[in-house]
C-alpha cells in the first residue's frame, strides 16, 4: 500500500498545517480535490452550523456523497451540495452531530498541533476572514 497523499494549508496571518488524506473512505472527494491543487488566495470564514469549523469554496469541485461520518476536532470534509462545494475544517471540541442527517464526506485530517489549530479557528471567528493556499506535498 502507498503511502497516504498530504496537503500543506497555509493560513495568511500565521499557522501552517499539513492534512493527511483519506483516499480509502473517500476516494471520489480525494481526487476531484486533488484535481483542484495548488489552490491560491481562497478566503476561509468561520461558521458555527455544526459546531467549531471555518470553511473555503472550492466551486470547480465536484464529488458525490459518499461517507459522512461523525466529525471531530482536525477532520476535513467536503460538502458535495451543489449550491455549496465547500471545504470545511473542524477545529474544536464542539461539534453538533447530527444522527441520520450527516452532510459531509470526511476527506482527510489534521493530526499534528490541534491546539494551534484551535487557535487559528478562534482567531478566524473573532478576526474575520483571511487568505489561505494549499498544495500536495510531494511523496
Amino acid at each position: 500500500m502507498s503511502r497516504p497523499k498530504r496537503v500543506e494549508i497555509t493560513f495568511e496571518r500565521g499557522g501552517k498545517f499539513i492534512m493527511t488524506l483519506l483516499e480509502e473512505d473517500a476516494p471520489a472527494s480525494c481526487k476531484a480535490f486533488l484535481k483542484q491543487l495548488p489552490l491560491q488566495g481562497l478566503e476561509v470564514r468561520h461558521a458555527r452550523f455544526g459546531g467549531q469549523e471555518f470553511y473555503t469554496h472550492i466551486p470547480g469541485m465536484d464529488a458525490p456523497k459518499e461517507n459522512a461520518v461523525e466529525r471531530f476536532a482536525g477532520d476535513v470534509a467536503f460538502n458535495p451540495a451543489p449550491d455549496w462545494r465547500a471545504l470545511i475544517i473542524f477545529y474544536g471540541p464542539e461539534l453538533l452531530q447530527y444522527p441520520g442527517q450527516r452532510f459531509f464526506n470526511k476527506i482527510a485530517r489534521v493530526t499534528d498541533d490541534l491546539d494551534k489549530l484551535m487557535e487559528v479557528g478562534n482567531r478566524i471567528w473573532l478576526r474575520g476572514t483571511e487568505t489561505v493556499n494549499l498544495r500536495l506535498l510531494s511523496e
